[in-house]
């Protein structure tokens, strides 16, 4: 084939190292290194490194799973006895780096020119929602994998501290120990993925993966945003009920008088009454005014920074804000 080369490279102490790659940027394939005296021959065999392909269909409880992005990944699947490698393995899943297809109408799915070794495939059902793991050992020929993933449902209440539901709030399900966060660096809200709460705060959430241990994360308009306690769903457990607690938020309004620079950062800092920082927030400046909504009520310092450096940092102003209220800083740009 045009595209492979041989690559030969001399080593200390008269060995060779040679190497077999092909059109493959990402190989992984480790030197050789053979030994040859002065004037002598031996024959070298070099082998192109065996794809396969793999196919197979996926069903959830049973029926057809249309629609589904299906992720290949290098390696077993995570132990479910590493849940800190398991989180930070998803976490660099959905930043991509893996073959990915979608299953068709009847649950059925395809991939080609694939490695053989170790892989399981990522499955999501609903964006926004947990993956399934699927285990998917490549070896030579044709692989086939038919899997049933069973799933489970949750239903909740959001509520506020005074017991009352709250509507339209907007609730995801996360690993414990992820997720969470609706606003964004810019200062604009955002609405996760997910559902929302009708009138009486009631949400249900389905075709979550079994076996791992989840919350419920809920925000709302007014309130800070909080979780429920971690839920786990099995075979024999495939529903629960959970509930929300919502407590007041508050609002600091950050007025910045003079000219702007690049990348100008509010930043905020809570502190308790013993004056340990207990919590933070962060958003990047677009024009005069930044609002820091829907946050916990207390002590909080508050100063402008330019861009990622922490060591260029304005004086802090300290502002105490109460549940429902919305306090007013103004700082001076330098």
């Amino acid at each position: 084939d045009p595209s492979d080369a041989i690559t030969v490279g001399r080593t200390d102490g008269g060995g060779t190292t040679i190497s077999f790659e092909g059109d493959r940027e990402d190989s992984d394939t480790p030197w050789e290194r053979i030994s040859v005296a002065p004037g002598a021959k031996i024959p070298v065999v070099l082998r192109v490194p065996v794809q396969t392909n793999l196919s197979g269909s996926l069903t959830v409880n049973g029926r057809p799973l249309a629609g589904a992005e299906v992720v290949l990944m290098d390696g077993a699947a995570p132990s479910e006895f590493d849940d800190e490698q398991r989180q930070m393995q998803r976490r660099m899943q959905r930043w991509g780096g893996g073959e990915t297809t979608k299953t068709d109408k009847n649950g059925r799915f395809q991939m080609e020119e694939l490695d053989i070794g170790p892989h399981h495939v990522r499955v999501t059902i609903e964006a926004g929602m947990p993956d399934h793991i699927v285990p998917a050992p490549l070896r030579e020929g044709e692989n086939n994998l038919n899997a049933n993933i069973d799933v489970g449902l949750v239903r909740g209440r959001v509520v506020g501290k005074d017991g009352k539901p709250v509507p339209d709030a907007a609730v995801t399900v996360d690993l414990k120990g992820q997720g969470g966060g609706g606003g964004n660096w810019w200062g604009q809200e955002s609405a996760p993925e997910g559902v929302r709460t009708d009138d009486d705060g009631r949400f249900e959430i389905d075709n979550l993966p079994l076996d791992e241990e989840l919350v419920c994360n809920a925000e709302a308009s007014g309130y800070v945003e909080d979780r429920s306690e971690p839920f786990t769903l099995t075979t024999s457990a495939l529903e629960t009920d959970v509930e929300v607690v919502l407590s007041s938020g508050a609002s600091i309004r950050v007025i910045l008088v003079g000219d702007a620079s690049n990348f100008e950062r509010v930043q905020a800092a809570r502190y308790d009454e013993d004056g340990n920082r207990i919590g933070n927030e962060s958003r990047f400046v677009q024009g005069s005014e930044v609002v820091l909504r829907d946050i916990e009520p207390g002590i909080w310092k508050v100063s402008l920074a330019n861009g990622w450096n922490d060591d260029d940092v304005g004086a802090e102003q300290e502002v105490v804000v109460s549940p429902g209220a919305e306090a007013e800083v103004t700082i001076m740009r330098e």
